[in-house]
């Protein structure tokens, strides 16, 4: 991942993908990324089963507000992303 081969030591099986994804933010943190700025949530269809990880960062000071809109339900009923 991001070039090397280091992750393979946190993904043995399929159901590692958890250290897949935080494998991803220890990298990202390492390229000047506020921990705090790098966000991740699973999404997951009507049976609770995941499809995939979703993974935010940003280096601006904005992206609180942006994290939000993505992750809001809309007025219209819209569900985002459960926490």
């Amino acid at each position: 991942m991001l070039g090397t081969r280091a992750w393979r030591n946190d993904v043995r099986t399929e159901h590692d993908v958890a250290g897949l994804v935080r494998h991803l933010r220890w990298q990202l943190v390492g390229e000047g990324y506020e921990d705090a700025a790098v966000r991740d949530v699973a999404v997951r269809n009507n049976k609770n089963t995941i499809l995939y990880h979703l993974v935010y960062a940003s280096k601006n000071p904005r992206e609180t507000a942006v994290w939000q809109s993505i992750t809001r339900i809309e007025p219209s009923g819209q569900r985002g992303f459960d926490f």
